[in-house]
């Protein structure tokens, strides 16, 4: 059995209960976390015990709310494989594979569906779960209060991504919403709340030793011990401070140290000469002849203009000038170099992370505060990237008259999630917010927005919506949409491909890494470009620079 099929096997006995019995997650699509219990409830640390129906043995379930999880298999033919999932990073093993560990970064929704736990009446979720709900009282199920609901039958039509289920009985913990009973045949046999757990139950840190993090490939460099040695060496041969993460960095080990002359490796070469440029590698695998770093620290002399795509500025690190570059990698200006750290697949947050822990080849601990670039260049980044945290360069284009944002946000009227149109002609002539993108990214963006608009009002804020990855002619049914996206507090249109589309390719962003956000001005001008992930504390320096 493959890690990857062992994985899939140990999430249906994790989520059986979780999902109701509901034959898989088809309906599901609920991001971790999204249903929890209020903040008024206990803590929604929770380790279960329960029999599986499909003679997989018994099973150990260790939850954090609806933001991560541990399960382990306790008996039967896989006893002792396990699977951790921190809300970010899946890490399964499997003593019966090879390799036996695998860890996966930011797995796809259809790779890893995430579970859902806990549940509130009234909410989408519950609704997915059990159909035409209906309250039948309480009971006590392991001295908890229970509440006990009867689940109408769910037939689909062929193709649907909805489960059919059959009618039954659930029953939810009373304070906190878990699911006690799914009415199938999976049973729990112990619920214990707040239980102590080890500090690492939840990490996702591969183990000493542990295999390759992705199936099928291999380690790209020498490892560690051997890369420490070269940074070490390769520091002696020149006055240019070298940084880096240590031996590891987010569970990914220390694999390689490459330096470049130009774009092409200098195979054999220790010393670091003007000119040549330095890339650290962390959680570096190969595949079919190619290799990628889970996390890379490179420093060299960057050219700055005004035609830097998706440079837009951050808060600094280390008491630096930094920036991010297309949404997916954070650089740091400090004397004459420029050190950028990016991430495989594009994470501007944990590239931030990264950045924080950049210390200089042999020191222990972090760097603090880094020297400041000079003058000169410091006007260049503040031309090409904005001079404040949420500000953005000017775009591909130097001639205004090619930039595709110089004539503003072109004339839409789309349908409107929830029924009706939205035109772009009702706002034109005042300041404008726009999240654009999948529904995954514009529907939570926009919430975020109206917390800080006062309601979406102050500036104005919309959503505009496209399925990014569907077939654009046929796009999927505004009801599903809708479905997906919930109650929204601004007007969102869907679906809406070619404004969305221009606000993404004016932003450098790549619609499938991440949504945008547009600060418009009141011509449709866009002053700012952020990602849909971006700090509230970026958010609110965008809009004081569009008031």
């Amino acid at each position: 059995m493959t890690v990857r099929a062992k994985q899939a096997k140990m999430f249906v006995a994790a989520v059986v209960l979780a999902v109701a019995a509901a034959g898989g997650c088809g309906g599901q699509r609920s991001v971790g976390g999204s249903a929890s219990p209020s903040a008024t409830v206990p803590p929604d640390l929770v380790k279960m015990r329960g029999t599986a129906a499909d003679d997989a043995g018994s099973y150990e379930l260790i939850v954090d709310g609806n933001r991560r999880f541990r399960q382990t298999l306790l008996t039967g033919p896989d006893a002792g494989a396990y699977v951790v999932w921190d809300g970010k990073v899946l890490l399964s093993f499997d003593p019966q594979s090879d390799p036996k560990y695998q860890r996966q970064d930011n797995p796809s929704q259809d790779e890893f569906p995430r579970a859902t736990f806990f549940y509130r009446p009234g909410t989408k979720e519950f609704a997915d779960m059990c159909a035409a709900a209906k309250r039948l009282g309480t009971t006590t199920l392991f001295a908890r209060t229970a509440v006990r609901y009867h689940c109408d039958k769910v037939v689909t039509a062929e193709g649907s991504p909805v489960e059919p289920m059959d009618a039954r009985e659930i029953a939810l913990d009373e304070q906190t919403g878990l699911v006690l009973s799914s009415g199938g045949p999976d049973k729990l046999t112990e619920v214990t709340f707040g239980p102590v757990i080890a500090p690492d139950t939840f990490s996702t840190k591969m183990p000493a030793g542990g295999d390759s993090p992705a199936p099928g490939s291999g380690p790209s460099g020498p490892g560690p011990a051997k890369t420490e040695a070269r940074l070490r060496q390769i520091a002696t041969t020149t006055t240019t401070p070298i940084y880096y993460l240590g031996a590891e960095f987010h569970g990914l080990p220390l694999e390689d140290a490459i330096i470049f002359t130009g774009d092409t490796e200098a195979q054999g070469d220790t010393s670091l000469d003007p000119g040549q440029s330095l890339n650290v590698g962390y959680g570096s695998s190969c595949s079919e002849g190619s290799c990628s770093s889970g996390i890379e620290v490179g420093a060299e002399e960057i050219p700055l203009g005004g035609n830097i795509v998706g440079c837009s500025r951050l808060t600094p690190i280390h008491g630096v000038p930094t920036v991010s570059l297309a949404g997916d990698s954070v650089v740091l200006f400090t004397g004459p170099l420029a050190i950028r750290v990016g991430t495989t697949p594009g994470d501007v947050e944990l590239a931030a992370q990264a950045a924080k822990e950049l210390r200089r080849v042999g020191e222990s601990a972090a760097a603090g505060t880094l020297p400041p670039p000079p003058a000169s260049k410091l006007k260049l980044i503040d031309a090409a990237c904005g001079r404040r945290p949420g500000e953005h360069g000017p775009g591909l284009y130097d001639d205004p008259a090619l930039n595709p944002a110089s004539d503003g946000m072109p004339a839409f009227t789309v349908p409107r999630l929830g029924g009706g149109q939205l035109r772009w002609a009702d706002y034109d002539g005042k300041p404008v917010v726009v999240a654009a993108g999948d529904v995954t990214d514009v529907a939570p963006a926009v919430r975020r927005l109206a917390k800080l608009t006062s309601g979406g009002k102050s500036p104005t804020v919309i959503g505009l919506t496209w399925d990014t990855v569907g077939d654009k002619e046929h796009p999927a049914p505004t009801a599903e949409i809708q479905r997906k996206a919930g109650h929204l507090p601004v007007p969102v249109g869907y679906p809406a491909t070619e404004p969305a589309v221009w606000l993404s390719d004016a932003a450098g962003i790549d619609p499938s890494q991440s949504g945008v956000i547009g600060f418009l001005d009141s011509k449709g001008i866009p002053s700012t470009f952020l990602p849909t992930d971006a700090s509230d504390a970026e958010i609110r320096a965008a809009l004081r620079q569009l008031h």
